[in-house]
C-alpha cells in the first residue's frame, strides 16, 4: 500500500453509526438486523477471498469483495469499504501485485469493525 492510500485509510472512521442511522432513517431494529447480517456474513467472504488469493484467483476475489464494498458502504464502515473499493480497482486494472497486503488490511479493517459492531449491540 503506498503512504498516500494508507492515510486516505486511516483517515477515515471505523464506523460512522450517524452516518447509518441517517442512511437506515433511524430504524434501530432495520439497523440490529443488517449488522447482524454483516458480521454473519462478511467473515464467510473473507475466508473465501483468502483462499482464492492462496491460488491467485483474482477474478473469482471481484464478487466477494464487490459484495464486501457493497455491504461495508451501507453500513458505514468506512475503512472496509475504502479498502475493499481499492482492491476491486486494482483488479479491473489487471494490477494484481499488491492485492496481498490490501487484502490483509481488509482483514484487519474488519476485525476493528466488526469490535466496534459488537460493542454497539451491547
Amino acid at each position: 500500500m503506498t503512504a498516500s492510500f494508507y492515510e486516505t485509510v486511516t483517515s477515515c472512521s471505523v464506523w460512522d453509526r450517524n452516518k447509518m442511522e441517517s442512511r437506515m432513517m433511524n430504524n434501530e431494529a432495520f439497523i440490529q438486523e443488517m449488522i447482524t447480517h454483516f458480521l454473519d456474513d462478511v467473515p464467510r467472504k473473507l475466508k473465501k477471498i483468502n483462499s482464492l488469493l492462496m491460488n491467485d484467483d483474482f477474478s473469482g476475489i471481484k464478487p466477494y469483495v464487490h459484495s464486501i464494498a457493497g455491504l461495508s458502504g451501507q453500513m458505514s464502515g468506512d475503512r472496509v469499504h475504502t479498502v475493499a473499493r481499492e482492491i476491486e480497482r486494482r483488479i479491473a486494472a489487471s494490477n494484481t501485485d499488491a492485492l496481498t497486503p490490501l487484502i490483509s488490511d481488509l482483514n484487519v479493517q474488519f476485525k476493528l469493525l466488526s469490535k466496534v459492531l459488537r460493542d454497539s449491540q451491547r
